[in-house]
């Protein structure tokens, strides 16, 4: 038994030592020659390894190289496309016995890629991608003794940045530090992928994830991402207006020819809202780029509408222009700010800069919301307009997000038409007029002393006008009732420190009526 042990083990020393001898015999600058060749072929650029290739033994058989680069087209810039501080791959002893160059998972470190897009519209990876389908009918071997084959299981980048020059909008942004771990990279086949990101423009600033399996067909023409799940984590000012993280899950699809990218389905959860569901169709054929959407959320809150303008008016970009994007958002519960509205359906177009809200109409207080709105995204200061009818509110509900008790009961009646610049600060930086009719309106709870004092009642009934112009809410027709059935008439201001002033007429007498206070317990002062 010994014996058959000793035998076995010099028998494996044997096999090793002469698959190690047959190892060293393949030189690392051989190596460094097919790898060159291959990739030149496949890509129809320049590939270069200009550092040391080595083999190493522990903890697996591997080799290593040192700066390595890939030669961008010179139609977008003068240099290398990608640049790799460090690569290290396993290699399967077995594979090199026949020729194959059998390789595990490439891992790459310090990687610097670089996107160029051109005023046209054309990118340097759409020109690889293209010289990349060009090469593939083939397959391009280099002799090293007899012909060898390369085949490889996968892909993973630590530490790489992503350099983007956009010459369309002339815009310039790093992302840094990327993660990327992909699996074997080859058509009809499914593999997983994983990025991590960091993204920071001056604007926006976020840590991103993906996780999903990527599938490429039509020979490198279809690409798609199936159940993919991407989070966001935002810093800055977009965290500080409260926006702090949002998640996308679903599938995309790619097709390189007819320029055309489908998400579908389509979910996104902001800070842990419920999540809007939906669809998106982008056609990158043709300027401006066309998209089509269709969002549904059952409950999503978003910051005050004063908030929410000067968030979208903060973001004008060049790359606006480029967009034209038609849609329809519902929502069966939407919260702005302190306004609550239910059941709310608006068609959403978007057209080279300018958003607008169409035919938008809602539940609100009570009553129904019908209304359009628009804001234009390209102007250094944007400009927004609404118009807005609100029919059949009540005053008491729709008060309550400010006066849990409110001393006004009955509807109103409001018709808007305001027009206005980012970033409002005030109300008085609107331009235009709100019509307010009270109908059955009731002030409640409220006692007149100087009308008591001449023999009067309280009052119990106002009703009448209003319109917002300039920085002044203005009221006219306006009528007071008494519960003793003394009736005044007459009109008011109402400014934006709170100051509510009213002039009344009762038969031959003018009473002057000044109202300050919580809208709880107002106090009014009368001088006749």
């Amino acid at each position: 038994m010994k014996k058959l042990i000793v035998i076995l083990v010099v028998v494996i020393a044997l096999a090793c030592a002469g698959l190690l001898t047959f190892i060293l015999q393949v030189k690392p600058s051989e190596l460094k020659q097919v790898l060159s060749a291959e990739v030149q072929a496949k890509t129809g650029r320049q590939f270069t390894i200009d550092g040391p290739m080595k083999w190493h033994f522990w903890p697996k058989l591997g080799l290593s190289a040192q700066n390595l680069s890939l030669r961008d087209d010179p139609d977008f810039r003068q240099g290398n496309l990608v640049t790799i501080g460090q690569m290290d791959v396993a290699v399967s002893p077995w594979g090199l016995l026949a020729r194959h160059l059998e390789l595990g998972k490439i891992e790459l470190s310090d990687v610097t890629f670089h996107w160029v897009r051109l005023k046209d519209g054309y990118t340097n990876v759409q020109s690889l991608l293209a010289d990349i389908r060009r090469a593939s009918g083939g397959f391009h071997t280099l002799p090293l003794r007899s012909s060898w084959s390369i085949t490889a299981q996968g892909l993973e980048v630590k530490k790489a940045s992503l350099n983007i020059d956009d010459n369309r909008t002339n815009r310039h942004v790093q992302i840094a530090p990327l993660d990327l771990s992909i699996g074997k990279l080859t058509t009809e086949q499914t593999r997983p992928i994983q990025a991590t990101y960091q993204f920071n423009d001056g604007k926006l600033n976020f840590f991103s994830q993906l996780q999903g399996a990527i599938r490429i067909t039509d020979n490198w023409h279809q690409w798609s991402i199936n159940d993919f799940t991407q989070t966001y984590q935002f810093h800055g000012a977009a965290a500080e207006q409260g926006l702090k993280q949002a998640t996308i899950i679903g599938s995309v699809n790619y097709n390189s020819s007819s320029k055309h990218l489908s998400l579908r389905p389509l979910a996104i959860s902001v800070n842990q809202q419920a999540s809007i569901d939906g669809e998106l169709n982008v056609d990158w054929s043709k300027r401006p780029i066309a998209v089509n959407f269709n969002a549904t959320a059952s409950q999503l809150t978003l910051p005050a509408a004063k908030l929410l303008l000067n968030r979208l008016g903060s973001y004008h970009d060049p790359l606006y222009l480029d967009v034209k994007a038609d849609g329809q958002i519902k929502a069966d519960d939407l919260q702005i700010g302190q306004l609550h509205l239910a059941n709310l359906l608006s068609q959403v177009n978007f057209d080279q800069g300018m958003l607008t809200f169409k035919q938008a109409t809602a539940d609100f207080y009570d009553g129904n919301l019908t209304a359009n709105m628009g804001i234009n995204l390209v102007a250094t200061h944007p400009v927004f307009n609404m118009s807005a009818d609100i029919a059949g509110v009540t005053s008491q509900s729709m008060l309550k997000s400010t006066c849990q008790q409110s001393p006004i009961q009955g509807t109103v009646r409001i018709s808007a038409q305001l027009e206005g610049q980012t970033p409002l600060t005030e109300l008085t930086q609107m331009k235009g007029r709100i019509q307010v009719a009270m109908q059955n309106a009731m002030l409640v709870g409220i006692d007149l002393v100087h009308f008591k004092a001449e023999g009067h009642s309280e009052l119990s009934q106002l009703s009448g006008r209003a319109q917002f112009d300039g920085n002044q809410l203005l009221f006219d027709s306006l009528q007071l009732s008494l519960n003793d059935g003394t009736h005044l008439t007459g009109k008011g201001t109402w400014d934006p420190s709170g100051a509510l002033s009213f002039s009344l007429n009762q038969a031959n007498k003018t009473y002057q009526i000044d109202v300050t206070g919580s809208c709880v317990k107002p106090r009014f002062t009368i001088t006749p």
